[in-house]
């Protein structure tokens, strides 16, 4: 009888599973012709946060055709948050190849990252979304401590909620992404902190509920963006990250961050505002920082 043991990693990352692999990934001895790759769908209709890094893949995967083969990116059939894609792969059960979100400790020992930041980092700087009669809320907040007077949303699986705990904010949680805009709406929390590359969109879409940016503050902390495979897929792993590397090296990798997000940091207009720097504890060591070529000119050292 085979046994399985579970693996509690404190309130860091949740319940994981640890035990024998199940699948048989590629080899370099044994690649296929036509790689078959599923990747992490939209969280919902509404959600256009992974449609950036469904056309970074693709563009990686196209540029190691003539070296790896073939290659078809289909969405998983299950509707997957960023959470349960990596629990996926860390059981290997088979229902996706691909996934993708912030990195921390806690997930590269369970999944493989591909050590390229997708996003250059801009994850990590947070607008601040508020109810749309409050945008001067924070207008004499200049510390982090003066944060700690209001109460902060998040996802409550999401990396960012253990950060802002770490620095002392106290943080609403909700297992729903479209939820949490609602209960901001709402009046259940105060402020709802989200990147600078997705805040855009998500006030086009959900600002009929009453939301805006505050206007005199923003927050900023380390933290990279990447693709994660299973532990065991080492040449998936390689094949994204060289062809991530390449699409660098020839302009394709700026050209569509360009497209996406060349003037998300125009728009913020971070000149006017306060930036509030805080810590992230859990951003693994090995974290590229020292490679000027992955990174945003406005992530302060």
């Amino acid at each position: 009888m085979k046994i399985k043991y579970l693996l509690i990693v404190l309130p860091v990352i949740g319940l994981w599973y640890t035990g024998e692999t199940k699948k048989v990934y590629r080899t370099a001895e044994k690649a296929q012709d036509t790689w078959t790759v599923r990747y992490l769908a939209p969280d919902s209709e509404d959600d256009m946060r992974r449609e950036y890094f469904r056309e970074m893949l693709d563009i990686a995967m196209e540029e190691t055709a003539d070296d790896y083969g073939d290659y078809e990116l289909i969405p998983a059939d299950q509707q997957l948050s960023e959470l349960e894609a990596l629990r996926a792969l860390q059981w290997e059960d088979d229902v996706i190849d691909v996934a993708f979100g912030m990195t921390e400790t806690a997930r590269e020992r369970f999944v493989r990252p591909v050590r390229v930041p997708v996003l250059k980092g801009l994850l990590g700087t947070r607008m601040i979304m508020v109810r749309d009669d409050e945008t001067d809320l924070l207008n004499e907040v200049s510390s982090i401590e003066d944060l700690r007077s209001y109460q902060v949303g998040q996802g409550e699986d999401w990396p960012d909620t253990r950060i802002l705990n770490a620095n002392g904010l106290d943080v609403h949680t909700s297992d729903g992404y479209n939820r949490l805009f609602e209960q901001l709406a709402d009046g259940d929390f105060d402020l709802f902190p989200r990147g600078i590359n997705e805040v855009w969109d998500e006030l086009e879409t959900f600002g009929n509920l009453g939301l805006a940016l505050a206007e005199h503050v923003y927050i900023q902390y380390p933290t990279a963006t990447y693709f994660f495979v299973a532990q065991g897929d080492r040449e998936l792993a390689n094949r994204i990250d060289e062809g991530l590397h390449r699409a660098i090296d020839n302009g394709r990798f700026d050209a569509l961050f360009e497209e996406y997000y060349g003037d998300v940091v125009d728009r913020a207009n971070l000149d006017e505002k306060q930036i509030i720097q805080i810590d992230n504890p859990y951003l693994p060591e090995d974290t590229p920082t020292d490679n000027p070529d992955y990174w945003h000119d406005i992530i302060e050292d």
